[in-house]
């Protein structure tokens, strides 16, 4: 079973999923576009969304890339880290 979700695509054509970055070619999708993840315990695959500007409903998608799936990155909250900031 695949686990979906929906992103949007950085300025520099990366996809924040899982603490970790994927890169998206510039030629297949242009920044700021929503892209739907799929992922599966191997495999992220990344779905450029087609909107029709009229309805604003989805009518299709298609793959625009795909990478092997990494370990998640701890972040800061799961390492149980407390930040102060003194300006």
């Amino acid at each position: 079973m695949a686990e979906r979700q929906l992103r949007h695509v950085g300025k520099d054509c990366l996809v924040a999923f899982d603490g970790n970055l994927y890169s998206v070619s510039a030629r297949r999708i242009r920044p700021r576009r929503l892209v739907e993840v799929r992922a599966t315990k191997s495999q992220v695959m990344l779905h450029g969304t087609l909107a029709d500007a009229t309805t604003r409903r989805r009518c299709g998608s298609s793959v625009t890339a795909s990478a092997r799936r990494r370990p998640a990155r701890a972040t800061t909250s799961t390492l149980g880290i407390q930040r102060n900031w003194v300006i």
